[in-house]
């Protein structure tokens, strides 16, 4: 596979500038890419500086949060989305990042914290079994399908009043 060194430019760029948050994994209705953004979408408002990158394929019955991705005033310059990032990308994605972000109000394994946890990233996860098996101590847990809780966790983390230990 390719070494993060080999990332794209528009993931390099993605990265560049500014604290970014990355959720990872395929975009379908469970996973919370419509919690994220609302809870962005108040943090942009309030004037927080933060970037906002999804990374990954489109899934099902998604229409309407990718509607919401593409049309959003923020797209292309806090809001990204990369449907078809290879490893190189990912890599650069988690080794780049402020944190991960794991949303999902119904997760299998929990494999977006582990693989956090993994690249030595810290995750901000919805409060779920599976997170909680998953990410432990160190992770940091806010209220499920919860877009104010997220913000405010976000805001919480990049003032440096909530840490995470991966």
């Amino acid at each position: 596979p390719q070494g993060a060194d080999e990332a794209s430019g528009e993931m390099r760029a993605a990265f560049a500038g500014a604290p970014a948050f990355l959720l990872g994994g395929t975009l379908e209705p469970r996973k919370g890419h419509q919690v994220a953004l609302a809870a962005f979408d108040a943090l942009w408002r309030s004037g927080a500086d933060a970037r906002l990158v999804f990374v990954g394929r489109r899934g099902w019955h998604v229409d309407a949060v990718i509607d919401d991705i593409l049309a959003h005033e923020e797209f292309g310059r806090r809001l990204f989305w990369f449907d078809s990032a290879g490893d190189a990308d990912l890599a650069y994605a988690y080794d780049h990042c402020a944190a991960a972000l794991a949303p999902s109000y119904a997760e299998g394994f929990g494999l977006p914290v582990a693989e956090a946890a993994w690249r030595d990233r810290p995750a901000l996860c919805s409060d779920i079994p599976v997170f909680r098996e998953i990410g432990g101590e160190g992770a940091l847990y806010f209220r499920v399908n919860d877009a104010d809780a997220l913000a405010a966790l976000v805001r919480d983390f990049l003032a440096g009043r909530a840490k995470a230990d991966p």
